[in-house]
């Protein structure tokens, strides 16, 4: 048998390349990046084959749920909502550090990043394509939290005496980042029980801090942090908007539009987002009188802050927006996204005050508002904003 040379060493660029595609499908998302950006042979056999194709998460929402029934699997799936080619829905699972994620509690998303709950309810950030992961402060540290801890065991938290576990369903009800948490100046801002009250944190703080520059701070519903100007924008349910600049050493808050005195504060869940073409837009819900899990119409205003007052809003010129279990976003359907339809609203559904009246946890699902459609079951969008 002839010696192989122990100077010898084998090419992995030479490889067939359906030998290289066999292997790459076995990989996750950030490795199979990773991959395809080392080897200039690897990467045409990347591009070469439609099922390795990443683009659609980097160019439609995702849906990310768990899939199976290990309760100690830290793997996450990831759904695009862009076809991968000839109809076909693309699908990766991502391997995520401790603790596992069906324990954890997805709160929403923003920037690319998940806001999770771990089984402390304590807030964790994760980037489900770089594995990277960022810890907020505890929740025992927010202003109106009192944690009750007898023979050294955490019992509960004083807020409406919710168990540690059960805080996460029912305690927070919106989470947003002002940018993405590696930036170095990341502001995460929470609305939350009791009273939709909002607190904030910068990354790298060890305490919330509460926003209590005014008495209307409370009953908040929606919110976005817009990069331009630097300031928050909320809507309370009496329909006031508030815009809070978080970036002084103390936070100012103003009123840029008043309340609606005449129309009842539970008439509408409301959000409240900016459009690509600047517009900032009201989005009101109204439920089904018979069924309040389910929804009777939407309407979407344009706010107009001089003249204090809004005009339905028919069109959304071509893009589809999302609301609910995330930061609102708009997205501009493509060939390759057909299943997203224009001018249509779709909603994750956030039924935080639902599930806490009703003591239970009403499984997340996302309606298209084009003809009230239940799309899929599985729970939260990731925004590659």
């Amino acid at each position: 048998m002839e010696q192989q040379d122990p100077g010898y060493r084998r090419d992995w660029s030479h490889l067939t390349p359906d030998l290289v595609a066999l292997i790459l499908t076995m990989l996750e998302v950030p490795d199979l990046l990773a991959v395809a950006t080392v080897c200039r042979a690897w990467r045409a056999a990347y591009k070469a084959d439609p099922r390795l194709d990443a683009a659609p998460f980097f160019r439609a929402p995702c849906l990310v749920f768990h899939a199976g029934d290990d309760p100690g699997s830290q793997t996450a799936t990831l759904r695009s909502l862009a076809d991968g080619g000839g109809g076909r829905r693309v699908q990766y699972s991502v391997s995520l550090p401790d603790p596992p994620f069906p324990t954890r509690y997805v709160m929403g998303s923003s920037h690319g990043w998940l806001a999770t709950a771990d089984e402390s309810s304590d807030l964790l950030l994760i980037n489900p394509v770089t594995r990277a992961e960022v810890r907020l402060p505890p929740i025992g540290s927010l202003r109106n939290v009192t944690c009750r801890v007898k023979r050294g065991i955490l019992r509960s938290y004083r807020v409406h005496h919710i168990d540690p576990d059960q805080a996460r369903l029912y305690f927070y009800l919106k989470v947003a980042l002002s940018s993405d948490p590696t930036s170095g100046n990341c502001i995460v801002m929470i609305i939350h029980e009791f009273n939709d009250i909002i607190s904030f944190a910068r990354v790298g703080d060890t305490r919330w801090s509460l926003l209590h520059a005014e008495s209307s701070c409370k009953n908040y519903q929606d919110f976005f942090y817009n990069g331009e100007d630097e300031l928050l924008y909320a809507i309370r349910t009496n329909y006031e908007v508030h815009t809070i600049d978080l970036h002084g050493p103390f936070p100012m808050v103003k009123v840029i539009f008043n309340a609606n005195p005449t129309v009842s504060t539970l008439e509408a869940h409301k959000y409240i987002v900016r459009a690509p073409w600047t517009d900032i837009l009201q989005v009101s819900l109204y439920d089904d009188e018979d069924d309040d899990v389910k929804l009777s119409k939407i309407i979407v205003y344009k706010m107009d802050f001089t003249e204090q007052n809004i005009v339905e809003v028919k069109d959304l010129r071509g893009y589809a927006l999302f609301i609910g279990f995330n930061n609102s976003f708009f997205f501009l359907p493509t060939d390759d996204s057909a299943m997203i339809k224009q001018n249509r609203v779709y909603r994750a559904c956030d039924l935080v005050d639902y599930d806490y009246t009703h003591n239970m946890h009403v499984p997340r699902r996302v309606v298209n508002f084009g003809n009230l459609e239940t799309l899929f079951l599985p729970v939260g969008w990731c925004a590659n904003a």
